[in-house]
């Protein structure tokens, strides 16, 4: 089960993969549990032309955690239920991940800054959470703050780096309140010929937003201990990326912006060993 999760993650979600492999050997079967089934939930308002039909995957996912049944059915599943009952990882935790999700499958416009922040952190920032707890349950509760701002910066950065698609599908994330104070609209950036300055100022807020969490994370990144530290390497790309996607400017709406997997691979790698982060 745990190399059905892992090869999952390297055709999925590399840079989860690769941190992964930083984890001591006797946590890296619950941590490709934890982040396998994200990524399973993640991709389902991608793969489904219906929100019904993406509900009642949803649903399936809850209905089994909840009833603590359907191993045998699904590896990831059956990898995750371990994971909950060798960790004490709380199932409460799981269907939030679940029931924020539901957003992905509507069209539905972010209200606020703070909508945003909250999706944030019942989808990247949790996700941060439990793998502390996965990697240090005696630690993790000292981790909520680097959990909050990370989350968030890497759910902003991620946003940033999938406009075309999301655009596309007519999904915004992008909070209400920040286009308005930006002068921008909905209806603006998908017009054809696109509005280069509306876009480029909408991308220019949401780095800002990035970058105020990042700072924050950063700061209380040191002060975590080693024994959580892998939690946080899913981060260790967020700098160089903001800067490919503030270098791209409006052309973010336009092409997918994102650093060779090599790349990011070696950011890992050297935040892995040094334990340092890029700085904005």
């Amino acid at each position: 089960m745990a190399d059905d999760c892992l090869n999952l993650l390297r055709g999925g979600d590399y840079d989860r993969y690769i941190s992964t492999l930083f984890a001591p050997r006797d946590k890296r079967a619950d941590l490709a549990a934890l982040y396998a089934f994200n990524l399973e939930i993640a991709r389902i308002g991608q793969a489904v032309k219906e929100p019904l039909a993406g509900e009642i995957r949803l649903r399936w996912w809850r209905d089994c955690l909840e009833a603590g049944e359907g191993q045998g059915q699904h590896p990831v599943l059956a990898a995750l239920q371990e994971a909950i009952k060798r960790c004490h990882l709380p199932v409460s935790a799981f269907l939030r991940m679940c029931d924020a999700r539901i957003f992905d499958l509507y069209h539905d416009a972010m209200p606020s800054r703070n909508d945003l922040e909250g999706y944030c952190g019942d989808t990247t920032a949790l996700v941060m959470q439990l793998a502390c707890r996965i990697l240090d349950e005696t630690a993790a509760g000292a981790c909520a703050d680097a959990c909050g701002h990370g989350g968030v910066a890497l759910g902003v950065c991620g946003i940033l780096q999938h406009l075309p698609q999301t655009t596309a599908r007519d999904q915004l994330y992008i909070p209400q309140e920040l286009l308005s104070a930006v002068g921008a609209t909905r209806e603006g950036l998908r017009a054809s010929p696109p509005d280069k300055d509306m876009r480029q100022r909408t991308v220019q807020v949401l780095l800002a937003l990035a970058g105020e969490h990042y700072h924050s994370f950063i700061r209380a990144f040191a002060a975590l201990p080693v024994s959580v530290r892998v939690a946080f390497l899913p981060l260790a790309p967020v700098a160089a990326n903001l800067k490919q996607v503030e270098k791209a400017g409006a052309q973010a709406f336009e092409h997918t912006v994102a650093l060779p997997r090599l790349r990011r691979q070696w950011l890992i790698w050297r935040t892995a060993v040094s334990g340092r982060l890029g700085i904005l």
